[in-house]
């Protein structure tokens, strides 16, 4: 995959296949053009002003950290087209991860330190909310290879924070501080918590491409060995019953 500017097409697509050949290398089989990041709706111009330079890209990636920024120049529109910089679309995508892939992570570890020690429970009897969470979950992987096949990166960065939002959804409902009030219930708040935490795990591997280190923090957190693995193995190796997890801490800091 041969990835350009839009505005050099003509020199990717035509002349360097052709020098390729004639050298007896192999030409790209795909030649996708990314857009112009656009400022305040207008092309980037340093006469205009509006020029987006490293100096701003540098104090983001200070306060904000670099995978921040990562995510948001991939979430912010499908790939190929022309998005617009602005500061109040960064922080939407920042606030975006903080409060549903980081604050999901952060619950989930810390209800089982909680509940359980840190240990992970043995899944009980199922109820339709656990098999709708375990179906979109399963269903993940087959979506992203989609995704990553007709390179729509915004969808990359996307399906994995809906499945954050969906686990998050599925904690709000099963309530397991209600749960964790209850000895009958035991069984449940295991199922739940056991749950809660695969689905998690699933998110982080999804988003290591995206967040090469708040992914990586997040999976070390859970106390996954996922070091030198391939995405596909650590997909379909679940967690383990008595599975140990670490100490939670925020992924994304308050800034400001």
């Amino acid at each position: 995959v041969h990835v350009i500017g839009k505005d050099i097409l003509w020199f990717h697509a035509v002349y360097w296949p052709a020098m390729l050949i004639a050298a007896g290398l192999v030409p790209p089989r795909h030649v996708v053009a990314h857009g112009w990041f656009m400022a305040d709706g207008l092309k980037q111009s340093k006469t205009l002003g509006n020029f987006v330079g490293l100096d701003k890209l540098r104090e983001k990636i200070s306060a904000f950290s670099l995978d921040a920024l990562r995510y948001f120049l991939i979430r912010c529109a499908p790939f190929g087209s022309d998005p617009d910089y602005n500061d109040n679309d960064f922080n939407k995508a920042f606030n975006e991860l903080a409060n549903v892939v980081g604050n999901g992570l952060n619950r989930t570890v810390k209800m089982l330190g909680r509940y359980r020690r840190g240990v992970l429970p043995p899944v009980g009897d199922l109820e339709d909310i656990d098999r709708q969470l375990i179906a979109l979950s399963d269903s993940l992987l087959d979506k992203l290879h989609n995704a990553y096949t007709h390179f729509e990166l915004q969808q990359v960065a996307l399906l994995p924070v809906e499945l954050a939002r969906a686990t998050n959804g599925y904690i709000d409902a099963t309530a397991p501080f209600m749960l964790a009030k209850d000895p009958e219930k035991a069984g449940r708040l295991d199922t739940v918590l056991n749950l809660a935490l695969q689905a998690i795990s699933r998110v982080l591997i999804a988003l290591l491409p995206v967040l090469p280190e708040k992914a990586a923090d997040g999976l070390d957190q859970l106390n996954m060995d996922w070091k030198g693995k391939t995405l596909q193995t650590l997909w379909r190796t679940p967690l383990a019953t008595g599975h140990q997890v670490g100490e939670g801490k925020p992924l994304f800091p308050k800034v400001g």
